[in-house]
């Protein structure tokens, strides 16, 4: 037979409390908008600082696949793609980037992702990436 006392109800009470603040943290972790913007900006030679404008063009000496592989191991993407002409594809939640070919290594296109789906459409429309941001993250602004 169970006492109910003030004591054991306060108890319930936290535990239950404490459960609700988990799930809410483990549910932002999740859903957070991770980008690869900082990473690109601190390894790759950019035209503009990546975490402050839009839409940036960045260089690297190495292979888009490479490049792809570099940014995809510090921020996992959501999708990767390669299309039929080398074009490496990397989507995220407030991005997109593109890994083009150049004949010194590589250019890599960093755009907010509204401008970077109308930029590269005639790609991205045939992987079936979805015309507004995955997770309905909304206006993700400067500096994601």
């Amino acid at each position: 037979m169970s006492v109910s006392t003030p004591r054991n109800r306060g108890l319930i009470v936290g535990a239950v409390i404490a459960g609700i603040g988990l799930l809410i943290a483990m549910i932002a972790i999740t859903s957070s908008s991770a980008s690869p913007r900082g990473y690109i900006g601190a390894n790759y030679r950019c035209n503009f600082d990546p975490t402050e404008i839009d839409s940036v063009i960045c260089q690297s000496n190495l292979r888009p696949s490479n490049v792809a592989a570099a940014i995809a191991r510090d921020v996992s993407p959501i999708d990767r793609r390669t299309a039929d002409n080398g074009t490496v594809f990397l989507q995220y939640s407030d991005d997109i980037v593109a890994i083009k070919s150049t004949a010194t290594g590589s250019e890599i296109e960093v755009d907010d992702y509204d401008r970077g789906y109308r930029k590269h459409l005639t790609y991205i429309g045939v992987f079936g990436w979805s015309s507004s941001r995955p997770g309905g993250s909304g206006f993700g602004g400067f500096g994601k």
